[in-house]
């Protein structure tokens, strides 16, 4: 089985497809920003559109633009009754450039769903790492056997 790309160690099936698919409700501001990283990661520009907020959705995503995701760190997460806020660090390959994603997003919740409304960058952190390196996706092998 495959596992999730949001590196919850849940095969996809369990984990954050249900949630694409629409046969399951995120629950919490980490189960959407979990399955909308997954979104990243399959290019699913609708379920991504879906869960924006309305008073900050962009019209479309080009998706063409788009590195390709590795790996998602969650730092930390809070919710408190309709609003919610996750910090995490997503991983990424641009080219040959191992880059890092590090964002507080926040979110709202709207009749019973949860949304993203914006997010927070904080200093972008590119980096280089070698063929031989551990891949920064996580997955315990070497880059070049994995990621690259």
């Amino acid at each position: 089985m495959k596992s999730c790309s949001c590196h919850s160690k849940k095969p996809f099936a369990q984990c954050c497809e249900p949630f694409l698919l629409g046969e399951k409700i995120v629950q919490s501001p980490l189960e959407l920003m979990q399955s909308r990283f997954s979104a990243y990661v399959s290019q699913d520009e609708g379920y991504l559109l879906r869960t924006w907020d309305p008073s900050t959705r962009p019209q479309a995503i080009d998706m063409s633009q788009t590195p390709k995701w590795l790996g998602l760190r969650i730092i930390k997460t809070s919710a408190r009754g309709n609003r919610g806020v996750v910090e995490f660090e997503a991983t990424y390959l641009h080219g040959n450039a191992i880059g890092t994603m590090h964002e507080t997003s926040s979110f709202t919740k709207k009749q019973g769903l949860w949304f993203y409304v914006d997010g927070v960058l904080h200093k972008p952190q590119p980096s280089r790492t070698g063929r031989n390196n551990p891949c920064p996706c996580g997955s315990g092998r070497k880059f070049k056997k994995c990621c690259m």
